[in-house]
């Protein structure tokens, strides 16, 4: 036996580029689809250690099946996201993102940008992660059949074309894997 065991450390740097392409299938009561996603991460986007995600997840779907079509179309969901880490000299992670949304629901379709503003910080050696965002879309809505609806008098409850949304969003997230 010795104090110290031999071995040796190789340190290479991460890849700059990834680029991940993936599709599948997605089956609900009133919403089947079929749909695709591309990613390309760009780690150490103009140094400091940023990552920029350039997203698309484009899709084709059905309401409420494809044995009975009452509605069908092409939906997205199209993003770029920029990260900060260690923001200030902390652990404190300063997200941004913009993006463009093509949506289908029951009743009507949408489309409209979106952004968000977000913070988060790990806690408990990197296993518990939590955050905050705020986040704001706007929507413009066509195709509507207000009778999905059943005709309520006040269009929807309040429903207005375009529409904008605002909301904070806070999360907490647990990593217990080895």
């Amino acid at each position: 036996p010795t104090p110290a065991a031999d071995g040796g450390i190789t340190a290479r740097p991460g890849k700059l580029y990834e680029l991940r392409l993936g599709g599948g299938v997605g089956a609900e009561l009133q919403r089947q689809e079929v749909r695709g996603r591309a990613e390309l991460t760009i780690n150490n986007f103009l140094g400091g250690l940023r990552k920029l995600r350039l997203r698309v997840k484009p899709a084709y779907v059905v309401l409420p099946a494809v044995t009975n079509v009452v509605s069908s179309g092409v939906a997205a969901e199209n993003d770029a996201q920029l990260t900060q880490p260690d923001i200030f000299g902390s652990d404190v992670s300063l997200h941004g993102l913009a993006g463009y949304d093509l949506g289908i629901a029951d009743g009507y379709q949408d489309y409209g940008p979106r952004a968000q503003a977000g913070v988060d910080r790990p806690f408990f050696r990197n296993r518990v992660l939590a955050g905050a965002s705020w986040n704001l879309q706007y929507l413009t809505f066509f195709n509507v059949d207000e009778s999905v609806f059943n005709g309520a008098s006040d269009r929807f409850l309040g429903f207005t074309n375009p529409y904008r949304l605002g909301y904070l969003a806070a999360f907490v997230q647990i990593e217990l894997r080895d």
